[in-house]
Parts: C-alpha cells; sequence; structure tokens
C-alpha cells in the first residue's frame, strides 16, 4: 500500500470548469498578475483567455510553431510573452499589440523545447536541444547568450531558484548552476548523477527546495540541496504512472503534481501527505500551473481541454 495514498477518495474534486479546443495543446501557462492564461497551440500560435477562460485573442509570429511559454514577471512594460519552437527561435512577443520585440537565435539552431523567465527578471533561460541551456539579459537581448553545456537529455527542462542564484536542470550531468554576474558555473553534486526526472520545479519560497517527477511511480520526490548532496525529504507516492508536470502553489504549501494515470494530485509540501485528488481527465493530465491567488489551478491533456479547478 502507498503510504498517504489510502484515504484520498474522500478528498477526490471535479474540474469546476473546461476550456476546449480543436487542435492539440502543447502547454500552459498564466500571468503574473493572473490575469491571462495563455494556451500553447502549435502552429496557431498563442491562444489568449481570461482566468475564466473567455477567449480575449491570439499571438502568433508567422512562421513559428509554439511548443511551451513564458510571461515575463511583474514590472515589465510592456508585459510580455516568450514562446519556443522547434524552428530554433524564441520570440518575445507583445501580450497586447503582439508585436515580436526580439528573435532570438538558439545554439546551432536547434530545438527550443522550453523557455522560462528567472524570478526577478533579469535573466531569460531556454533548453535547447539535448544538452544545451541559454541565458539572455532581459535588458539587452542583443547582449551575446551564456551558454551552458548540460548532459544529454530529451527533453530538457529548466527551473529557477526564487532568489534567481541557482538554474537547475534535468539532464543527467551537470544538472546544477550557479548564476554569476555574466555567466554560470556548474555546481558539483556527487549523486545528482543518474536517472533523469522529467519535470521539476524550485519552491517560490524555499530556493532550496526542489520537486522532481518522471517515468518511474517512485519518481515524485521534494527534495533539497544542500553543498554536497541533494537530499530527499519526501516521496510522494500515490500516482499510478508517470509524472509529467509539478507546480508549487505560490506560497509554497502546497505542491501540485500532473500524472498519465490521468489525475493531478496536490501535496503538503511540510509533511509529504496527499490532499487532495482531481480527477476529470479522459487521457493523462500532462500539465499544470497554479493561479498567483493560489485559489485555483490549470491543467491540459490530450483531449485538447484545459481544465481550471477551484482549491
Amino acid at each position: 500500500m502507498f503510504p498517504h495514498a489510502h484515504n484520498t477518495e474522500k478528498h477526490k474534486m471535479s474540474c469546476t470548469q473546461k476550456i476546449h479546443f480543436n487542435k492539440p495543446i502543447h502547454n500552459i501557462t498564466i500571468s503574473h498578475d493572473g490575469t491571462l492564461l495563455a494556451v500553447g497551440m502549435g502552429e496557431d500560435g498563442a491562444s489568449m483567455h481570461t482566468r475564466f477562460g473567455n477567449y480575449i485573442k491570439t499571438v502568433h509570429d508567422e512562421g513559428s510553431a509554439v511548443s511551451t511559454m513564458a510571461f515575463s514577471p511583474a514590472g515589465f512594460l510592456p508585459q510580455l510573452i516568450v514562446t519556443s519552437s522547434s524552428d530554433g527561435y524564441v520570440r518575445v512577443l507583445g501580450c497586447d499589440s503582439g508585436a515580436c520585440f526580439a528573435r532570438l537565435r538558439s545554439y546551432l539552431r536547434k530545438t527550443v523545447h522550453h523557455v522560462t523567465f528567472s524570478p526577478n527578471g533579469r535573466l531569460l533561460a531556454a533548453a535547447i536541444g539535448k544538452k544545451y541551456v541559454q541565458l539572455w539579459r532581459t535588458d539587452n537581448w542583443d547582449f551575446p547568450p551564456v551558454l551552458l553545456k548540460c548532459g544529454v537529455t530529451w527533453p530538457l527542462r529548466i527551473a529557477f531558484s526564487c532568489d534567481s542564484q541557482f538554474i537547475v536542470t534535468n539532464s543527467i550531468k551537470k544538472r546544477l548552476w550557479q548564476i554569476l554576474d555574466n555567466d554560470a558555473v556548474a555546481v558539483a553534486i556527487p549523486n545528482m548523477d543518474g536517472e533523469s526526472p522529467y519535470c521539476l520545479a524550485f519552491s517560490p519560497t524555499d530556493n532550496k527546495l526542489l520537486a522532481c517527477g518522471g517515468e518511474d511511480v517512485n519518481s515524485l520526490v521534494l527534495s533539497r540541496v544542500c553543498e554536497d548532496a541533494i537530499v530527499i525529504e519526501h516521496r510522494l507516492q500515490g500516482h499510478a504512472r508517470y509524472v509529467w508536470s509539478v507546480a508549487f502553489s505560490p506560497c509554497g504549501k502546497q505542491l501540485a503534481s500532473a500524472s498519465s494515470d490521468t489525475t493531478v494530485r496536490l501535496w503538503n509540501v511540510a509533511t509529504g501527505a496527499c490532499l487532495r485528488v482531481l480527477s476529470g481527465h479522459i487521457d493523462g493530465a500532462f500539465g499544470v500551473v497554479f493561479f498567483p491567488d493560489g485559489k485555483q489551478l490549470a491543467t491540459f491533456s490530450l483531449e485538447n481541454i484545459v481544465h481550471i479547478w477551484t482549491l
């Protein structure tokens, strides 16, 4: 029997709203103020909606196929959305105007699998191909980017610590990097080499707390980054299949995990206990993200539906 999983039936929830699409969904993300929900629609661009699901418009740069997206943090004027694409470019688009402010070329024009801003807004990171990460300065898009060479992993994923001092990847080697003024250096952590997780996220309130999930049903863990090791604090057991996405609540007290077993689970970060099971996806749940107020979260799956859950 899985610990923390035996009493979750009474905590099951159904979603409060569904947004239907007629094409595959590649990714979802939410603006820093919670007013915009963006849905990556491949060659159809990024579909913009209110937090209640009402369609606003589509932001699209011709010739790109949107895979992942990231909204600029608070303080950016105008508000930006950055998209990744298989054509080897990162596009910086205006949320209001839809104008393309910059096209950032990836190393060797390899596929861009993932993009994310540092919490302080000073850097934009992109996962390139199977083993590279590029870092651009957001105050000068023309400044030469920093290139990090990681271990071979597909698809490559990245996350910043909440103090913007570290970046972690899901690569087999050189997972943890310390950010310097105009560079980054790999941090040698002996037991970080090994099986690569699929998804990962740093806590928004604890710059040493890391969540990872992957193909094994026992791969969902909360770990602490120490000077000489990564120490597992809780192994979160309950999913029956792969974990594709993890996200911390804005307060850092809860973790959400999306799995191909069709469920999304909410976990108590302090104890590792499963708090709720969100059921409603027919196919596997592939992405999860919290709204900034922590009262709702959004998920998506292969049935081309975004689910909005009120917690």
